[in-house]
């Protein structure tokens, strides 16, 4: 590969003029300088291509109109037919980014031949360009350290276990893509209008690997007129998110307790919006599209609506006090699968810890807790087996639990209730740093493994 490849900037707009002060200092900054500028103008009404006609740029920027809008992959399709590049970004115009976006990302994809894209992590921003939040949420609840390191996976690998679950690329302004594999996309597939790239994605990782960088170099603007905020009040995005996991389904062996999570997680997301959106209950009934589209890949959708709070799945709120403050949220793990154990790293502070296992329908194992001194890699003293009773006391309501060799399982009854982390003696009163191991048990299937290779098939 050349040390400095071509980059296309395609930057696709729908009336989004008042952000394209920003997008654009964001791209003249970028340290890396090797590129060419698209600009895809999807027939706007706000006077964006007057500003963009009227800007004055190092780098020459091909402006491409359309009359009529297309829509967001239409743009894509065309940007992607008019590039040049050995690699591609889709830098949407609302959105901006660190100046060595570039650079990183590059580096990345040249330590990495086989990747077809690498990506960073998204800060979320408002309309004012304000922090939101640093990592996207619902990352966490899929894995709640995967997403905060750098890494490097095989495609197939990627799709089979993570990204069937929810679109876990968050935002696409924060790709960078081989030009060759984004040209193996089929458009014709995709008329998706809001998970068009998550689907992209599954396509583009059947043949190529994935590379990810946990600094947030790319900052996703959240307001009220992107495409998803004006489609949230409707069926579309939970019917189209059954049909990029159906087609997943499709092109990928995926594990029956990964298809039992990922039934569970689109659930969840259709139960949560007719909350929010203040739909009727029985709103499946009187959607009979959408309940068709979900029952192609989660059969057993209507049982879930029989018994939806049976459909929670094992989770574990960790909790801390110093000797300031209250209680405060720390960190919260989404247990789902028994063949992985995670590890938590709490930062040092001096006080006191409890664990509230919030989920009354599973277990959840806490097989080790390992405290150290901070920042340091040997630990002061490791709890397992019956040592976990001497560390762990029952506080507030009923819990289920016992210990094995396995660990301190437990499992929480009606009322609230915590169980409180009581470090070694030769340790308290002092700062420590505190690792909890944790394990759960795979949820019950709904989807029978029999039924997820008739989908497969």
């Amino acid at each position: 590969m050349p040390d400095s490849p071509l980059v296309s900037i395609l930057v696709p707009n729908y009336n989004y003029r008042r952000f394209l002060p920003e997008r654009f200092s964001s791209i003249r900054a970028q340290t890396y300088q090797n590129v060419e500028i698209l600009f895809l103008d999807d027939a706007s009404s706000d006077g964006s291509l007057d500003y963009v006609y009227g800007l004055r740029s190092p780098k020459k920027i091909r402006i491409l109109t359309n009359v009529k809008n297309r829509g967001v992959f239409q743009q894509w399709k065309r940007g992607i037919n008019e590039a040049r590049g050995e690699f591609i970004w889709i830098a949407k115009a609302d959105d901006s980014c660190a100046p060595s976006f570039l650079d990183k990302l590059l580096a990345q994809v040249k330590r990495h031949p086989s990747a077809g894209l690498v990506y960073s992590q998204s800060r979320t921003i408002n309309e004012r360009g304000r922090m939101i939040e640093e990592t996207p949420r619902y990352l966490s609840e899929i894995h709640p350290s995967r997403w905060r390191q750098d890494y490097f996976t095989h495609g197939p690998e990627e799709v089979a276990n993570y990204l069937i679950l929810r679109n876990t690329v968050p935002n696409a302004s924060a790709c960078l893509f081989r030009s060759d594999a984004l040209r193996e996309i089929d458009f014709a597939e995709m008329p998706l209008r809001l998970c068009g790239d998550w689907l992209a994605y599954s396509q583009i990782l059947r043949r190529h690997d994935i590379g990810f960088l946990a600094a947030p170099l790319n900052y996703h603007r959240q307001h009220r007129k992107t495409v998803r905020a004006s489609s949230d009040r409707g069926d579309q995005r939970i019917r189209e998110s059954y049909s990029v996991q159906k087609s997943i389904a499709d092109r990928f062996r995926i594990a029956s307790e990964i298809h039992e999570l990922a039934c569970r997680f689109t659930f969840r997301e259709w139960r949560h919006l007719q909350r929010t959106a203040a739909l009727p209950s029985n709103f499946r009934l009187s959607s009979p599209e959408l309940l068709q589209t979900a029952k192609s890949f989660d059969p057993g959708i209507e049982q879930r609506f029989d018994s939806p709070e049976s459909q929670s799945l094992p989770v574990l709120l960790v909790q801390r006090r110093s000797w300031r403050t209250a209680w405060r949220w720390h960190s919260q793990w989404q247990a789902y699968r028994d063949d992985q154990s995670v590890a938590l790293r709490m930062d040092p502070f001096q006080g006191e810890l409890r664990l509230d296992p919030l989920s009354k329908n599973g277990c959840v194992t806490i097989e080790r807790m390992s405290f150290f001194e901070p920042n340091s890699s040997d630990a002061r003293f490791v709890a397992a087996g019956d040592e976990l009773g001497r560390c762990l006391s029952t506080t507030g309501g009923h819990f289920d639990w016992h210990i094995d060799a396995g660990g301190f399982h437990v499992r929480r009854s009606e009322t609230p209730a915590f169980l409180q982390v009581n470090p070694p003696i030769k340790l308290r009163g002092i700062t420590f740093e505190l690792e909890i191991v944790l394990r759960a048990n795979s949820p019950p299937l709904l989807v029978s493994p029999e039924q997820n290779d008739r989908i497969a098939k």
